[in-house]
């Protein structure tokens, strides 16, 4: 079991590729400088109060978490009534970081984003599961956010695999706790999975690694008793 109780820094590294990480504070700065439809997309689907599928940092900003969550919604089976939401930008700029596979360019921090169709989306699900990347690659997997009984089922889940790093609270500030994180929007809250770098290449070249990895997820999701409470 490749079980990790820390290890990420709780600071960017030097060579983060987010120098104006911080630059957006609003959604509607993204629509000041960026158009719908050609610039980004927002996918929502509405499906059922159990679950809601986030990846608010999807498309080239993040690439990797749009497909594996497709490939978790693929998976899930029809007793989880699941919805989703996903930002996908469309474009990548100038600033795209093909080493940490990371695009600062529509990129609005998890506790800043306040976009209002999520805002309405989200207190009506009782759980939420949400996708990110990060720049570093002290783990593949970095478990956060509020939800215990979720986060505990996919620790375990991800941990059976010996290849993976898994990691529960070990990324530093990216631990998905703040209560404007919009994983923890839900009415139980959520679970957010930061994703390293080389694990979200493979994601996004080898369909037959996308689908085990969805597949870990969805079996924790199916195991999670209070995704129905």
């Amino acid at each position: 079991m490749a079980l990790l109780l820390c290890g990420c820094s709780s600071s960017p590294t030097q060579n983060s590729p987010y120098p104006a990480y911080q630059r957006l504070k609003h959604f509607s700065e993204i629509e000041a400088i960026a158009r719908r439809g050609t610039d980004y997309e927002i996918i929502t689907k509405s499906g059922g109060n159990e679950l809601l599928l986030l990846a608010i940092h999807g498309g080239q900003t993040e690439p990797g978490t749009s497909e594996l969550l497709q490939e978790i919604e693929k998976l899930l089976p029809d007793t989880v009534e699941s919805s989703r939401y996903e930002f996908q930008s469309l474009k990548r700029s100038p600033d795209f970081d093909e080493g940490s596979l990371t695009d600062p360019w529509l990129h609005l921090t998890s506790h800043r984003y306040d976009e209002p169709e999520l805002e309405r989306l989200a207190p009506n699900k009782n759980v939420c599961l949400s996708l990110h990347g990060f720049y570093g690659d002290e783990a593949d997997f970095c478990l956060g956010g509020q939800n215990e009984v979720l986060r505990a089922r996919l620790l375990e889940a991800l941990s059976q695999e010996t290849n993976w790093r898994t990691c529960e609270f070990c990324c530093g500030k990216y631990a998905g706790l703040q209560a404007k994180n919009p994983v923890n929007f839900c009415k139980q809250a959520g679970v957010q999975i930061e994703m390293g770098h080389q694990l979200r290449r493979r994601l996004l070249n080898d369909p037959a690694f996308r689908h085990i990895v969805a597949a870990r997820i969805v079996s924790a999701i199916r195991d999670s008793e209070n995704i129905r409470n």
